[in-house]
């Protein structure tokens, strides 16, 4: 694969990692659906590359430190995810003294 931009690593002939980015999924497609304009790919994560800063101690995604982006299709904005909002399983109920 040629890099004429340097824009991400090409050490691993099969996959293109963009440089500085701290978490990489390299993923396999195994289903394509597909709508008027759009493509929506069903993927599996083979791999996964993680910078140590992002990581917890025990070798997770810390989302609070990464704080992922995310592509919103309706609208076309990107949104930076990381604040908790609530536990799981926790909304509608109320505190009982």
């Amino acid at each position: 694969m040629e890099n004429p931009t340097g824009c991400w690593s090409d050490i691993w002939a099969s996959s293109a990692m963009i440089n500085n980015a701290p978490v990489v999924m390299e993923c396999s497609v195994k289903d394509i659906y597909e709508t008027k304009g759009f493509e929506s790919f069903i993927c599996t994560i083979d791999h996964t590359y993680a910078e140590e800063a992002v990581l917890t101690p025990e070798g997770k995604v810390n989302y609070h430190a990464l704080k992922p982006v995310l592509f919103e299709m309706p609208t076309y904005e990107y949104l930076r995810t990381g604040d908790v909002i609530g536990k799981c399983m926790s909304f509608g109920k109320e505190k009982k003294n």
